[in-house]
């Protein structure tokens, strides 16, 4: 599990580069601080609202409500349907990335789309009309993993939420955060909560 420190270290230390960027003359400069950008507002809703990829895939510039301060996340078959508070460290670059970033995006998107987040051009050239989103995730796991050698995978970004989340919430509105339609769901990340009080009673109890 990754603490919460660790979250939100892995969120403030993903950089964006400056326009004065010494690179800033480089064919794919653009694409690259443009992609960077989205990515970092792709992982504040992972970190602060526990999403997984396919449920960012799926939002559109009308679930992402910045007047209210919150997400809408829609259901599917293994999920409810819920709506998230958005934390205040992660609402201006959310709003960044709605009202500047995403049209920059668009410019290169052969098309028209209600996607909130779109792919990135390769090296800044015109793009089929295409949401898929496999691309950024490659590109943020790399990313991150550069930076925190202790990070896995998406899954392990939402099982550290969760678990945090039971630590400070009833269990029933830990499930609705989590968007889970069931309650023993949700109870499977309780595990971790024992695994980590056993680990306190063999450091400072030890039974040999």
């Amino acid at each position: 599990m990754l603490s919460v420190q660790e979250l939100e270290s892995i969120y403030h230390k993903y950089t964006i580069p400056q326009e004065n960027d010494i690179r800033a003359g480089k064919h794919w400069f653009t694409a690259s601080r443009l992609s960077r950008q989205r990515n970092k507002a792709i992982l504040g809703l992972m970190i602060w609202q526990g999403l997984t990829t396919p449920e960012i895939g799926n939002l559109t510039t009308a679930d992402l409500k910045l007047r209210e301060g919150t997400i809408y996340i829609a259901g599917s078959r293994s999920s409810n349907e819920l709506t998230l508070e958005l934390k205040p460290a992660q609402i201006m670059e959310l709003m960044e990335y709605q009202l500047q970033t995403r049209k920059a995006l668009l410019k290169y998107f052969g098309g028209t789309t209600d996607s909130l987040f779109l792919p990135t051009p390769a090296a800044g050239r015109e793009m089929a009309a295409t949401t898929n989103t496999v691309n950024i995730w490659k590109r943020l796991r790399e990313d991150i993993k550069t930076q925190y050698p202790k990070f896995i995978n998406f899954l392990q970004i939402r099982s550290s939420v969760i678990t945090h989340w039971l630590k400070l919430h009833n269990l029933r509105q830990a499930q609705y955060m989590a968007g889970h339609k069931y309650v023993s769901s949700t109870e499977a990340y309780q595990v971790n909560n024992i695994e980590e009080l056993l680990d306190d009673i063999n450091k400072f109890h030890p039974i040999s």
